[in-house]
């Protein structure tokens, strides 16, 4: 350091961690540390490169997405039902497979629209819907316990 107090040092630990006061000085550097001033005390601000730089989909996207995974909410209970229905008999062994394609479908649909939105976004939606999926993890491991 130059002996100002003014200077700030700041390390950028495997490119995940960035100063927000130093970012543009170092973007496209193949440095691992920059130094800069500031006449500012030293309040760094420190941020993910990665949750900055998610887009945040238009809320109507959201809406689309949402609705389509309470459409295939409602189907996997419906043949969640199904299984449970038809435990004992004949059917049950093809109405289970259909129920567990089914709940893993959602289940993957549901995490892959949460990977593709920004943290308020992320909270919004597990907020309207995350209980519904917890629930069909529920019931169909209550069906599974049946069998044991």
């Amino acid at each position: 350091m130059s002996g100002s107090s003014s200077s700030i040092f700041c390390v950028q630990r495997n490119s995940s961690l960035v100063c927000t006061a130093c970012t543009a000085i170092t973007q496209g550097s193949n440095r691992p540390w920059s130094f800069h001033s500031s006449s500012q005390p030293s309040t760094k601000r420190w941020f993910s490169r990665s949750s900055t730089l998610m887009k945040r989909l238009a809320p109507e996207e959201v809406k689309k997405r949402v609705e389509g995974l309470t459409d295939r909410f409602a189907e996997a209970r419906e043949l969640l039902g199904d299984a449970r229905e038809s435990l004992g008999s004949t059917y049950f062994s093809e109405d289970m497979q259909e129920a567990q394609e089914a709940v893993s479908e959602t289940l993957t649909t549901y995490e892959a629209l949460l990977a593709d939105l920004d943290e308020d976004q992320r909270n919004d939606v597990v907020r309207s819907i995350g209980l519904r999926m917890e629930e069909l993890r529920a019931q169909e491991q209550a069906i599974k316990d049946l069998l044991d």
